[in-house]
């Protein structure tokens, strides 16, 4: 089961503006939303390394670089195995532009005042554990040419500047997701909330 990223955006804008000009309640909803975003992200402390990025009208909050392992000892003690595996430094900060191709592990929750239901992922983990037919799901690194309309707004800019091996989560209103779409399981004029780990970062 997933949602896809990106969508024709002129269909999301028209939508959008349409419905977002003519309803007092749809511009209360998103300053609600606002509002619940900067609650979560003020009252909740992470870790201790973790930043917030506001670019545009979406948060990501730095949650630390996910590192590579190589075993460089077994040990066998009768029955019991350990594995010994040194961490593999991170030598070059890779960010990401327009125009690169980036592979991503994600999870996207719909956010009320915190990260809710799931509607997406590509972690096996976690589509288990919702109960997910697995045969539906695919876990393999999600490719995307990064480039303007290639996403939702909120996500895009979101990754924008993103690092490779970070793991950080974005979050944004309904105004820079959907919008007044029902799109698949999200709800319209939802909040929306990604977790996601920046696997690989190509430069074209």
């Amino acid at each position: 089961m997933s949602v896809p990223f990106g969508m024709k955006r002129f269909l999301i804008i028209l939508s959008t503006l349409v419905y977002f000009a003519c309803s007092n309640d749809v511009k209360l909803t998103l300053i609600s939303q606002e509002e619940k975003i900067d609650s979560y992200l003020a009252n909740n402390k992470f870790n201790d390394t973790s930043v917030v990025i506001r670019n545009k009208g979406a948060n990501r909050v730095y949650l630390g670089f996910v590192h590579d392992y190589i075993v460089t000892d077994v040990i066998i003690n009768g029955r019991d195995t350990t594995y010994v595996t040194q961490e593999i430094p991170i030598k070059d900060t890779v960010y990401i532009d327009y125009g690169d191709s980036i592979y991503i592990s994600y999870a996207g929750y719909v956010f009320t005042s915190a990260p809710s239901s799931l509607f997406a992922t590509n972690v096996a983990e976690l589509a288990q554990k919702a109960g997910w037919d697995m045969s539906k799901v695919d876990t393999s690194p999600k490719g995307i040419l990064f480039e303007e309309g290639a996403l939702i707004p909120g996500l895009e800019y979101g990754l924008h500047n993103a690092r490779e091996k970070e793991h950080c989560l974005i979050l944004f209103s309904a105004e820079y997701g959907f919008g007044n779409i029902k799109m698949y399981n999200i709800p319209k004029l939802s909040a929306l909330s990604y977790e996601i780990i920046v696997d690989k970062v190509v430069k074209n």
